[in-house]
């Protein structure tokens, strides 16, 4: 009985200015959740929580016009296929490289739903961003199943 839980990035999204800023992102995480799982001995449940590597996803902001221009970056969720009993989390590991000045929050994980939420913000250009995931609501209650959604990141000229 195997389980696999598969989160693609998929990312490319413009901002609102022109010339446009935009956020790049690579990266995509899936487990195979099955026996070797399980939180105990033989008739206990799955371990209910999946963290992927703190790199999972690198995101670059660019074009920023000077290193003032402010943004921010919203994630959201697109369904494949998902059990509400599933829930996604991201959070920003690291600052990444640049000229940019600081990045601020971010750092604690934020629920992904199915509508856009802010992650982070930060002002010029950056690049590899460190982005990790969390899946938490794994069990034996879940059907087996193929589960999977695609995550969205959003680039804001504030």
């Amino acid at each position: 009985m195997k389980r696999l839980l598969v989160f693609p990035l998929l990312l490319l999204l413009p901002g609102l200015a022109w010339p446009a800023i935009t956020l790049t992102c690579t990266g995509d995480w899936s487990d195979i959740v099955d026996q070797n799982d399980l939180s105990g001995a033989t008739g206990s449940d799955l371990n209910s929580t999946y963290q992927s590597s703190s790199s999972a996803g690198l995101t670059t902001i660019a074009g920023c016009q000077n290193r003032n221009d402010i943004w921010r970056v919203d994630i959201r969720r697109s369904d494949t296929t998902w059990s509400t009993s599933l829930h996604l989390y991201a959070r920003r590991t690291g600052d990444g490289t640049g000229n940019g000045r600081s990045i601020s929050g971010g750092t604690t994980y934020a629920e992904i739903g199915t509508t856009n939420v802010e992650l982070f913000r930060g002002q010029g250009d950056h690049a590899n961003i460190p982005l990790q995931f969390q899946a938490t609501g794994v069990s034996y209650a879940l059907a087996v199943s193929l589960y999977q959604t695609t995550i969205i990141l959003t680039v804001v000229n504030i």
